[in-house]
């Protein structure tokens, strides 16, 4: 009996110095654990009607900085509607960079951006740049321009020449690329004359010549109405446009009318403090000026005085912006019922 108790004993020593071994290898191992281990990366899904996949390498910086994965993907303003309205609070998209004005109010109006999440600080861009309920803001400028032949005759200058008895050729046909424009017509036209709204409908369709295809040729007339980014798209691979006079309408009264690319956080965004951070990015000069570039379009200028063409320098007035005049959008659909 004895025997076994010395053998029960010896048996628990013999426990307890493994035990207490273990015990002693946990702790030395947990004090050898780095402290600051390297962050997870994270990620942001961008919805885009006009960027790529390939150009997620225009943010690889913000990607080293703050060690977020851009995901851009590729989708019609249409779709992306439709997908929103399909998966809800499931859906992965962070935020969206559209082309149009038109597109990113129309998501606006269903409810599916955040709103008050531009919070700006003043002065960054102009508060005319901003939504009303804050929930987009425009981050560059797509002026709309004339290309015209060289002619004696008749000189191009203002957007109130296409009313006049020479027919143009335009390739913007869908509210995306002319509901901006119109609505800033109507704006102008129902302060100072709106007696002649109607007539001014009549005779910009009955001038209009929509082009077949995506040529830009002017297809019998001697002035193409277009988007600036669609001229420079186009200007390399098509020769015969740099024979054509690139004119910025109005300026001698506010400057050339434009739309404008816009960015939007989606109100059930999974990474909203991620967009933030990306939408404060994509104001940055340097990287505002290199995506507008990508974009064919130009860059939002802060000072009061543009330096570029599509605003003459003579002149301190600006164009009235696109996001201003989304109000009239029911209004302008509703008198101009072909679009």
């Amino acid at each position: 009996m004895q025997n076994k108790n010395v053998e029960y004993l010896c048996t628990m020593k013999s426990t307890f110095k493994t035990v207490f071994a273990l015990i002693l290898i946990v702790l030395i191992s947990a004090c050898t654990i780095d402290k600051a281990r390297p962050t997870k990366k994270q990620h942001l899904y961008v919805a885009s009607d006009c960027l790529t996949k390939k150009d997620e390498k225009l943010f690889r910086n913000f990607e080293k900085a703050n060690k977020i994965n851009i995901h851009i993907i590729s989708i019609t303003s249409d779709s992306l509607r439709i997908l929103l309205k399909t998966e809800g609070l499931t859906t992965t998209i962070d935020c969206v960079i559209s082309s149009s004005v038109y597109d990113m109010k129309n998501l606006s109006d269903s409810k599916f951006l955040q709103e008050k999440s531009i919070d700006l600080t003043k002065g960054i861009i102009p508060s005319k740049f901003v939504s009303e309920h804050k929930d987009y803001l425009g981050f560059g400028i797509d002026p709309y321009v004339l290309l015209a032949q060289n002619d004696s005759i008749i000189k191009w200058r203002n957007y109130s020449d296409l009313n006049g008895k020479s027919s143009f050729t335009t390739d913007l046909t869908s509210k995306s690329d002319l509901l901006p424009f119109y609505s800033i017509v109507f704006a102008k036209l129902g302060k100072s004359k709106p007696n002649i709204i109607y007539s001014w409908r009549e005779s910009f369709y009955k001038n209009k010549v929509n082009v077949s295809n995506d040529s830009l040729k002017l297809d019998g007339t001697k002035v193409f109405f277009t988007l600036y980014s669609h001229y420079e798209k186009n200007k390399n691979d098509k020769k015969y446009l740099k024979k054509l006079n690139l004119i910025f309408p109005n300026q001698r009264k506010a400057g050339s009318y434009f739309n404008m690319p816009c960015f939007g956080i989606i109100k059930q965004a999974r990474n909203y403090s991620n967009a933030k951070l990306f939408l404060n990015y994509l104001l940055l000069d340097n990287v505002n000026k290199r995506l507008n570039s990508r974009l064919k379009m130009f860059p939002i200028i802060v000072e009061k005085q543009s330096i570029y063409p599509f605003q003459n320098v003579r002149y301190k007035k600006s164009s009235v912006s696109p996001i201003q005049q989304t109000k009239q959008y029911p209004r302008v659909t509703s008198i101009m019922k072909n679009i």
